[in-house]
């Protein structure tokens, strides 16, 4: 059991740094963390207050996930990140409860906004870290924000709200030296990571939360790194991206 408080970063997914919902590469923020572990699997909680916005409207964020290693070549996670906000609005003890599921408590009305539905965004991931052969690696993420089920959203020709982050990367030893060359590939869509209510948005002091792509935009890039056994480090990445006007 692990047990951690103070400012700092959560970064959920397959890759190292910039996954889609929560990365290394945000701003920082106060929350709290209990993480457990049981052999092959790993539970991991967490609440937290990202910022306070004009009209005293506080934002916060809590996330659970469930992830499965077999400790040889596999690494598959599920998680879900909320972001909630209001005016005046104190933490919500609802989503104190480690099990406690976005869409149980808002459309049960447990939250504690007046009027319920409406005061949060949750996201939901699939992650994936696998080695099929020695030095084969691929690392994906799968999010969605909202998709789209309802026959009268279909005909309104209201889109899903999905992102999807892939990366494959071959890597070898040469004479001690590391030698590894990927490609990576992320794709953000025009409105996954948003909501109506702007509170809600994954954002905090003006960064986005996940990737640094924000949303409505698409990335790729091909590299190459190399580590030698003298402390030295080379990176060469090559790629292209895209912003659209939506993005956050």
């Amino acid at each position: 059991i692990q047990l951690w408080f103070g400012r700092g970063r959560q970064n959920w997914g397959a890759m190292a740094l910039d996954n889609l919902a929560l990365s290394e590469k945000s701003a920082a923020y106060d929350h709290g963390t209990m993480q457990l572990s049981f052999n092959n699997l790993r539970l991991r909680f967490f609440n937290g207050y990202l910022e306070t916005l004009e009209n005293n409207d506080h934002r916060y964020i809590t996330g659970r996930g469930i992830e499965y290693n077999n400790k040889r070549n596999l690494v598959i996670g599920a998680h879900e990140i909320v972001i909630y906000s209001g005016e005046d609005r104190p933490m919500d003890i609802a989503y104190f409860l480690p099990i406690a599921t976005h869409l149980e408590v808002e459309l049960n009305q447990r939250d504690n906004r007046p009027g319920g539905y409406g005061g949060a965004n949750a996201v939901w991931q699939v992650a994936l870290d696998w080695m099929p052969i020695k030095g084969l690696r691929f690392s994906g993420n799968i999010l969605a924000d909202e998709i789209v089920i309802d026959d009268f959203e279909r005909e309104e020709g209201k889109p899903h709200a999905l992102a999807y982050q892939g990366r494959l990367a071959w890597s070898d030893f040469f004479r001690q030296i590391l030698f590894t060359v990927f490609t990576e590939y992320t794709q953000v869509g025009t409105y996954t990571l948003r909501h109506e209510d702007g509170g809600n948005n994954f954002v905090s002091r003006d960064l986005p939360l996940g990737t640094e792509l924000g949303s409505d935009g698409d990335f790729w890039q091909i590299g190459a790194r190399i580590v030698t056994p003298w402390r030295i480090i080379t990176t060469l990445n090559v790629g292209k991206g895209r912003s659209g006007e939506r993005t956050i």
